[in-house]
């Protein structure tokens, strides 16, 4: 089968294979497929519409899903006019708190949703490393509340556990929105979204501003479109969490 070509690559993300005018095949974890498939059926989010799912002997999945025309959004946002960034922004915003409205038999469990417990993978967990699976929210918070204890100096403050897990994009960058043709908003790529506290959405999004060396203007927007969790933040600095610790681990 010609989508088959589709290949993995030696850092464990997928790449993305052209087939025709309008699809793209990509492997993937089963729980990214699932997400995009909540995105679809709970909100507005436009995201590429999956066609067909193959899946693999090895727990992992063929998709073939939609190819969206358009222009990343590092690449045409320094030459947007002000109230085009504005326009945005304020999409991206409402985006995210439509994803965090989403409730599903998923939401009480940390990480990427499936019919078990998954490891949890992203920027916020130190050096990208796996951690877990966790059976339940109360299991990530004493993962967290432990890492605080062996501080130096110790941690008092717990992890913050007071808001419920909602669905994060967990890698909401630049690159990984998309603006159509027609000016829509698209939002790719879902390797890392799972179900954790929001301000995650906060963190991984200026970790990715970092990484991907954004603009300041888009620096600036980041707390008005994930919210502002600069306490949360300075907690996860405060048991060793940084980008530098992310970026060469």
């Amino acid at each position: 089968m010609p989508e088959l070509e589709a290949s993995r690559n030696q850092v464990g993300q997928y790449s993305v294979r052209w087939l025709c005018d309008d699809t793209v095949c990509k492997w993937v974890e089963p729980s990214e497929a699932l997400v995009m498939e909540l995105v679809w059926s709970h909100t507005t989010i436009p995201t590429p519409h999956i066609r067909r799912k193959i899946d693999d002997d090895d727990d992992e999945s063929l998709i073939l899903m939609e190819y969206i025309e358009g222009r990343q959004l590092s690449e045409c946002w320094p030459s947007l006019p002000f109230w085009s960034k504005l326009r945005i922004v304020f999409t991206l915003r409402r985006y995210i708190c439509q994803l965090r409205r989403i409730r599903t038999p998923y939401s009480s469990i940390p990480g990427p949703p499936g019919k078990t417990p998954q490891d949890c993978t992203g920027p916020v967990y130190l050096g990208f490393r796996p951690i877990g699976p966790f059976p339940d929210y109360a299991s990530l918070s004493r993962f967290f509340n432990k890492l605080a204890n062996r501080a130096k100096p110790p941690i008092n403050q717990p992890f913050d556990d007071s808001r419920p897990l909602v669905l994060t994009h967990n890698d909401l960058s630049m690159r990984n929105v998309i603006i159509g043709v027609d000016g829509t908003v698209w939002i790719i790529d879902w390797g890392w979204a799972g179900f954790y506290p929001e301000w995650f959405g906060y963190i991984s999004s200026k970790f990715a501003a970092e990484n991907d060396k954004a603009p300041e203007s888009w620096w600036r927007f980041i707390p008005f479109i994930a919210d502002p969790f600069f306490v949360q933040e300075e907690w996860m600095h405060s048991i060793g969490y940084s980008v530098s610790l992310c970026r060469t681990s």
